[in-house]
């Protein structure tokens, strides 16, 4: 029960968060001529980890781990059997 807690807690920051952050980045990629995408934008705590540009960058006990996403790496996995 308390890991449900707790990620219900999370969601909960995590959407007060993106309601507090996502318009003052709308309003600052506005002011330089761009825009968020609504389908692709997400607000997400370090800890939980996001993919950008084919890695994976996350803050785990302290320390920035960046690694290959796992897509990606799924993906080159993929492509060089189909080359075997």
């Amino acid at each position: 029960m308390i890991g449900i807690t707790e990620i219900s807690d999370r969601n909960q920051r995590n959407t007060q968060l993106e309601n507090e952050v996502k318009p003052l980045i709308a309003e600052f990629m506005q002011k330089r001529g761009l825009a968020l995408s609504e389908e692709k934008t997400a607000i997400t705590h370090i800890e939980e980890g996001f993919d950008f540009l084919g890695q994976n960058v996350r803050k785990y006990g302290g320390k920035m781990l960046i690694k290959p996403a796992k897509k990606k790496s799924e993906k080159l996995s993929e492509q060089s059997q189909e080359h075997n």
